[in-house]
C-alpha cells in the first residue's frame, strides 16, 4: 500500500501546534508537535479527533517550554489523564450494573464506583485490586434490603464500599469525601436510568461522573480526549531550568483535583530527549522499529542549543547569546522520499542556518549506513517564532530553496509577522507562504479582518487562512508517495479562503 503524508498546521492563535500523520492504510504513525497556549487545548483536541477518529497519538513533541507551545500540551495531558480516571470509574460501575431490581443495580454500581475511587483498581506498577471492587459490589447488591428509593439504594452502595474496602490499596482517585460520594451516587443513578431507557450504560455513567468531577480539576476540562494521548511518548528538551512546574506531573499521569495530585490508573508516559540525527517518528518509543521502506520519517536536527554535526549523536553549539529558551528549540526535518519539510519551534536564525547547512551539505543519516543523497531543496517549512524577524534568514532561504512556508500567528502584541520576514518570503518565486491568520496589515498580506483586501493579487505570495479563529485558519499540507517520487513532484496545500468567494481552496505546489 502506498504511503500518504499529512502535515496540518493547527490554528491556535498566537501560538503553535501541528499534527503529522503518516499512513499506508495498514500502518499509521502520528506525532503532535506543540499545543499552543493552555486555552487552546480544546481546539487542538477537536482537530486531532476530527483527523484521527480512534487512532492514538504515538508521539507528542514539545519543541520548547514557552507557554504558547507547551501550555496547550499540559492542559491536553491533564484532560487526558482525567478522562482515564473517569473511564476507569465508568467501566467499573457499568460492569456491575446488574441486579434483580433497580435498587440492587443502584447499590451495586454505587459500591463499585466508590470502591474503585478508594483504590480498588489496577495500575501500571502491577498493584491489581479491581477484583475487590467487583466483590464489594456483589456484596452491596445482595445486602440491599429493597426498602426505599433508588436514590437510597445508591447511597447505601456508596457507604457500603466505604465500610468494607480493605485499606491501604492504590491511591484514591478522588481526594475529597463529598466528590467521591457525589460521583459514585450520580454514576449509579445514571446506570439505572440507562438500563431503563435502553441507553449505553458505560457512556451514561461516564458522562455523569465526568461532569461531577471536572469542576474540581485544575484546568476544568470542557472536552473529552478519548484517552488517545494516554500512551503517547513525550519528546522534549528536558532542561530542568525551563520545565514548567506541573509539566512532569501531567506527563506521568497526574491530575490536580481540589489542589491534590491524583494519579490516573495505568498512565506513565515514556519521556525522551532525542539523540541528534536520530529518527523519532518510527524508531523511538515503546513500539520502536526502523521506518518502513518509502514511509515518511522525522529526524532531530537541533535541540538544547546544539545542532547535529553529521556524526552519530554528534552536535555543534549554536553561536550567539541565548536571551531565552528559544535557542533550545527542537529543529526537525521530515523526509518523505524526495520531499523534505523543516519545522523548529522558535529556533533562531543561528540555529536554522546550521540545520540548513547540515541537511543541504551532509544529507540525512541513513539507518542502513552512511547518508541519504543531499536533497535538491527543502520543499516546504514552518517559519520560526510565528514570523518573527529573528528567524528565517535570507541565507536560510537561499540554502534550502523552498517552494512554500507556513506561519502560525494570530492576534498578538508582538508585530508578528515581521515586515522584513514578509519581504524575504514575498521576494521568492515560485513560492507561496500560508498564514493561520494575520492580525496586522502588512505589505503583501491583507489583514485577516479585511477580506476586501484581495489577498490573491498577483503581487502577493501570501495566503491567509480563516478569519482569526472564526472560521479557523488551519493549513493542511498533503503529499502522496507517488508525488514524493515523481519526476515532476508536487504537494498540495488546503486552507479556508476568507477572501471572496469564501471557500476551501487547494493549491498544487510543484517542487
Amino acid at each position: 500500500m502506498p504511503w500518504n503524508l499529512d502535515i496540518s498546521t493547527i490554528d491556535v492563535g498566537q501560538g503553535e501546534s501541528a499534527l503529522v500523520t503518516a499512513t499506508d492504510g495498514l500502518q499509521t504513525r502520528v506525532m503532535l508537535i506543540d499545543g499552543g497556549k493552555q486555552g487552546q487545548a480544546g481546539t487542538v483536541n477537536t482537530y486531532v479527533a476530527g483527523r484521527l477518529v480512534a487512532t492514538p497519538v504515538d508521539h507528542i513533541l514539545v519543541t520548547h517550554y514557552d507557554v504558547d507551545h507547551s501550555g496547550g500540551i499540559m492542559s491536553l495531558l491533564e484532560a487526558d489523564n482525567f478522562f482515564v480516571i473517569c473511564d476507569t470509574l465508568a467501566a467499573a460501575g457499568a460492569a456491575q450494573a446488574i441486579g434483580a431490581n433497580p435498587g440492587q443495580v443502584a447499590a451495586s454500581v454505587g459500591a463499585a464506583i466508590c470502591a474503585t475511587i478508594l483504590g480498588c483498581y489496577n495500575n501500571f506498577l502491577g498493584q491489581n485490586y479491581s477484583a475487590q471492587a467487583a466483590t464489594i459490589a456483589t456484596a452491596a447488591r445482595n445486602a440491599w434490603n429493597g426498602v426505599g428509593t433508588v436514590q437510597n439504594a445508591a447511597r447505601f452502595g456508596v457507604l457500603y464500599a466505604e465500610q468494607y474496602v480493605n485499606y491501604p490499596l492504590n491511591r484514591f482517585l478522588v481526594p475529597t469525601t463529598i466528590k467521591r460520594r457525589d460521583s459514585a451516587y450520580l454514576g449509579a443513578l445514571a446506570a439505572v436510568n440507562a438500563l431503563a431507557n435502553g441507553l449505553n450504560v458505560p457512556q451514561a455513567v461516564f458522562t455523569d461522573v465526568f461532569n461531577c468531577l471536572r469542576t474540581v480539576v485544575s484546568s476544568k476540562p470542557q472536552f473529552i480526549t478519548g484517552g488517545r494521548f494516554s500512551r503517547s511518548q513525550m519528546i522534549d528538551t528536558g532542561n530542568p531550568a525551563q520545565i514548567p512546574g506541573t509539566y512532569t506531573d501531567f506527563v506521568a499521569g497526574g491530575v490536580y483535583m481540589s489542589d491534590t495530585l491524583v494519579q490516573a490508573p495505568g498512565v506513565n508516559r515514556p519521556r525522551l530527549q532525542a539523540a541528534y540525527g536520530s529518527e523519532v517518528l518510527w524508531n523511538s518509543g515503546p513500539n520502536a522499529m526502523p521506518a518502513p521502506a518509502g514511509a515518511p520519517a522525522i529526524y532531530v536536527m537541533a535541540r538544547n542549543g546544539r545542532v547535529w554535526d553529521g556524526t552519530p549523536n554528534g552536535s555543534d553549539p549554536i553561536g550567539g547569546i541565548a536571551i531565552d529558551n528559544n535557542k533550545d528549540s527542537y529543529g526537525l526535518i521530515l523526509r518523505f522520499n524526495n520531499f523534505f519539510f523543516y519545522t523548529g519551534g522558535d529556533l533562531t536564525s543561528a540555529g536554522e542556518d546550521m540545520v540548513a547547512d547540515a541537511v543541504m551539505g551532509t544529507g540525512l543519516p541513513n539507518p542502513a549506513g552512511g547518508a541519504y543523497p543531499i536533497p535538491n531543496r527543502i520543499a516546504a517549512f514552518k517559519c520560526g517564532h510565528h514570523g518573527a524577524d529573528t528567524c528565517t534568514s535570507a541565507y536560510f532561504l537561499t540554502t534550502i530553496n523552498p517552494r512554500a512556508s507556513m506561519i502560525s500567528t494570530g492576534q498578538n502584541g508582538y508585530g508578528h509577522p515581521d515586515q522584513g520576514l514578509v519581504n524575504r518570503l514575498n521576494g521568492r518565486n515560485p513560492f507561496y507562504f500560508y498564514l493561520t491568520g494575520c492580525y496586522y496589515q502588512r505589505m503583501y498580506i491583507p489583514a485577516t479582518y479585511n477580506p476586501a483586501g484581495n489577498q490573491l493579487l498577483g503581487a502577493n505570495r501570501s495566503r491567509v487562512a480563516g478569519g482569526l479563529a472564526i472560521p479557523p485558519g488551519n493549513i493542511q499540507l498533503v503529499i502522496t508517495q507517488a508525488n514524493s517520487t515523481a519526476p515532476a513532484p508536487s504537494f498540495q496545500v488546503t486552507y479556508y479562503e476568507y477572501d471572496a468567494p469564501q471557500a476551501f481552496r487547494t493549491e498544487i505546489n510543484p517542487f
